[in-house]
């Protein structure tokens, strides 16, 4: 063998190992690349959230909100949602809030909190942004659906055009952006977030809003405990069986046999 080739097999094999190195470097610490990791970090309890503490809170869950609720101002409950734009849970969320409020526009309504995590989502907190330029003319809720409906397509350049289709000023827009308009109310958000206790997107709070007290909904399908005991049911159960409905049938009288 001579010394070139011997020198290529050498710098072939160490270019193989940075490779193979970068691979399990990635598994290891991004939380959301490797399913078993994936797996493992869904299987932990999520941090212990105080209802009651929560429902005193009120007031500055609804102060931080990004716009007024969607949905019927007078509605019984309310679900205040914490979410990053670009938390792949929280799109898939989306369609099952959105059909709630549907098929039952009397009963509730939505709020949105930012609660970005930038450390797994680099554009969450620009997406934050650009819904806070819309909220400031009223746009919040059809940029809402314009970022969660645009998920693989985060970037800030597709922000103004976004804008335009809600019918913002695209120039103007765009503008407000580049100065950093949104980043105070995004920021002050999320700290409020992470004070309450909120360490997970979706986190939904579903207020009654006659008795003040809430409900605690995380994700899609829930948490458990360590002894797979269900620690929070997920949107899934709040879509399947709303707690307005469950009264109701409570208060029927019992079938004739």
């Amino acid at each position: 063998m001579s010394n070139g080739t011997g020198k290529k097999i050498a710098l072939l094999a160490v270019f193989l190992a940075m490779m193979i190195g970068l691979g399990v470097w990635i598994t290891k610490f991004n939380p959301e690349s490797g399913s078993s990791n994936a797996t493992a970090r869904k299987l932990q309890p999520a941090p212990k959230l105080d209802t009651v503490k929560l429902a005193g809170q009120w007031p500055q869950i609804v102060a931080h909100a990004a716009a007024p609720a969607r949905g019927r101002a007078a509605a019984r409950y309310t679900i205040a949602e914490f979410g990053d734009f670009q938390c792949p849970q929280c799109g898939k969320v989306r369609p099952l809030l959105e059909t709630l409020l549907q098929k039952y526009p009397d009963e509730v309504n939505l709020l949105f909190i930012h609660r970005p995590f930038p450390q797994l989502h680099q554009w969450a907190i620009p997406a934050g942004k650009a819904s806070e330029i819309a909220a400031v003319q009223g746009k919040f809720w059809p940029m809402y659906d314009q970022l969660y409906g645009h998920q693989d397509n985060l970037e800030p350049g597709y922000y103004s055009e976004y804008a335009a289709q809600v019918g913002l000023d695209k120039a103007g827009f765009q503008k407000a952006f580049d100065t950093g308009a949104g980043a105070d109310k995004v920021k002050a958000a999320s700290a409020f977030s992470d004070a309450v206790g909120v360490q997970e997107t979706p986190t939904l709070l579903l207020r009654d809003n006659k008795k003040n007290t809430v409900t605690i909904y995380l994700g899609i399908d829930g948490t458990k405990n360590a002894d797979g005991t269900l620690q929070y049911p997920g949107v899934k159960e709040l879509v399947a069986r709303p707690p307005w409905t469950q009264a109701v049938a409570a208060s029927l009288p019992p079938s004739p046999r």
